[in-house]
């Protein structure tokens, strides 16, 4: 193993000297056909003040940086890429204070250490690399010239390579777009965002562009620039004046390049509070009532972007209050919220969701959240912690309702300590919301004929009043050509009843405890989406989409 290890190491020690030779050889070209010198600094002292005479801004962006100055004579700059835009507008800045301008051309990797050396002449109360300021208004202007997907190429276009990370940006936070994705190709590089869970081509921005904005990226989260040929994580904030969104960065090495994703966690996308997640008037009658209890425990299941962690911050939402301590553990911290003590894990330093939580109830909490139960051991203390007079929420990943007592008895927790512990399991999905302004009105397939038919026989027993008309996606500018604005969800809940726990004491298989669960009148997350398409909140393309054709 240690064996393995050191291998690795050495391995991506070549592949690092291999890339900074390619950084070296490239800028060594840069500075031979724009007739300056190259230079690797060694041995060139760099003078803090002189980093003063161009803002931190300025730099990063034009990826230029004053380090030598002879009073007001001449100034020694160094650029990762003279010929730029950006590049030529710094210097001529410098150009109009100096008699003399002296440019060296660096590889990325010198820069990005000369950058580091801006942190310590910054002022305390100016944002430092890790931030970026993309203001209110920018957004609303965006959201305005820009209404739809199409019109964003254009904009691509014509933007200089100082703003393109901005654009980019603002356009995902104008578009409620959860995931940002740079992706090169052999001839260019696409930018997609993810809205409402589908990804959407955003425009095509050239490979130089492509190389600038990457640089850029890794600047702002302190990753390393001479490191291409493996995954590297970090994460920056948006400050647009209102509220600070936090971006979680993603880059891994391709056929072609680095896909580069960044995830958008707007603060703003969590403030659902119960009412507005879609859960039918039952279910949310049902939860209400588990958030009144003293102790218990909640899971919820789906996979990833099903909404899991927008359910249970909107649970803490209606549970936050002055009278009750809530602390959370999280992997990582995704939304801060107010009131609310949130805590994250750090494997590498031995802090992982045991050992965390073994530390949170000795805070004596009231409430507590659990990001993820991954182990077995994490398991058992989420639910000891249940039964010693704490609510506790989190999630599991299973297949549905049903499946996660099966997963905890995989774990090796006791079915004695489930019944115990366990109050409600869920499953969840997000499907797509047809648009207001273009959906239109269809007719049945058989196959949704039979659904709307058991659908309509739910509803008659739980008093609910169905439509009997469904709708279809058309597509139209307000929602991009889709057909679809918005998610809600579907959900399925199973309540820990008398007769579900003789099912579990007695290690009864998943699909006898679904059964009895349907029996005693637990919906199907199949009836539940098929009542929001006689809702005419979505359409069955998107929850066949979502959920496959089978119940």
């Amino acid at each position: 193993m240690a064996d393995d290890t050191k291998t690795a190491q050495i391995l991506d020690e070549k592949l690092a000297q291999i890339e900074e030779g390619r950084q070296i050889s490239n800028a060594q070209s840069i500075a031979k056909s724009a007739n300056l010198q190259f230079s690797d600094l060694s041995g060139v002292p760099v003078d803090p003040d002189a980093l003063k005479l161009l803002s931190h801004r300025e730099a990063e962006t034009s990826m230029v940086a004053p380090i030598q100055t002879s009073g007001k004579d001449s100034v020694v700059v160094i650029a990762v890429d003279p010929r730029t835009d950006e590049a030529k507008k710094s210097i001529s800045l410098l150009t109009s204070k100096f008699k003399e301008v002296r440019v060296l051309v660096v590889p990325p990797t010198v820069f990005s250490r000369i950058m580091g050396k801006y942190k310590a002449t910054l002022p305390s109360d100016l944002p430092q690399s890790g931030s970026v300021a993309i203001n209110e208004e920018s957004i609303e202007k965006f959201s305005k010239d820009i209404s739809s997907l199409k019109e964003l190429q254009p904009a691509l276009g014509t933007t200089t390579t100082t703003e393109l990370v901005e654009v980019i940006l603002a356009g995902g936070l104008a578009m409620k777009a959860s995931d940002v994705h740079i992706e090169p190709t052999t001839e260019n590089a696409r930018i997609r965002y993810r809205m409402d869970g589908v990804l959407q081509d955003a425009g095509t921005i050239s490979l130089e562009q492509y190389q600038r904005i990457v640089s850029r990226i890794k600047i702002l989260t302190d990753l390393k620039l001479n490191i291409t040929r493996a995954a590297q994580d970090g994460r920056f904030t948006i400050h647009n004046g209102l509220v600070d969104v936090e971006v979680r960065v993603s880059i891994l090495p391709s056929e072609y390049g680095e896909s580069c994703v960044l995830r958008l966690l707007d603060p703003r996308t969590v403030g659902v509070e119960i009412g507005g997640l879609g859960l039918r008037k039952d279910l949310s009658e049902r939860i209400n009532l588990f958030l009144k209890q003293p102790q218990g425990a909640l899971l919820t299941t789906g996979p990833t972007g099903s909404g899991k962690t927008t359910t249970l911050y909107a649970f803490l939402g209606a549970l936050n209050s002055p009278e009750l301590k809530i602390i959370t553990i999280e992997d990582p911290i995704e939304y801060h919220v107010a009131g609310i003590s949130q805590t994250q894990v750090f494997p590498d330093k031995g802090y992982t969701f045991a050992s965390g939580l073994r530390s949170i109830v000795r805070q004596d909490p009231d409430v507590i959240l659990v990001g993820e139960i991954r182990d077995q051991e994490t398991a058992a203390i989420a639910l000891n912690a249940s039964l010693t007079g704490h609510l506790v929420l989190s999630t599991i990943h299973t297949t549905d309702a049903a499946g996660v007592v099966a997963r905890l008895l995989d774990m090796g927790i006791q079915p004695e300590a489930i019944v115990s512990a366990l109050s409600l399991a869920m499953s969840q999905r997000l499907v797509r919301k047809l648009c207001e302004k273009c959906k239109e009105k269809k007719s049945p397939s058989e196959k949704e004929g039979e659904l709307i038919k058991k659908a309509q026989e739910v509803a008659k027993k739980l008093q609910i009043s169905l439509k009997d008309v469904i709708y279809g996606a058309k597509g139209c500018n307000a929602c991009s050509q889709t057909g679809y604005s918005g998610r809600v969800g579907v959900f399925e809940l199973i309540e820990m009843t008398q007769p579900i726990e003789d099912l579990v004491l007695a290690r009864t298989p998943t699909s006898r405890i679904r059964e009895k669960a349907v029996e005693d009148g637990m919906v199907p997350i199949m009836i539940d989406a098929t009542m929001k398409v006689l809702d005419g909140k979505t359409s069955f393309e998107e929850v066949f989409r979502v959920l496959g054709t089978e119940e």
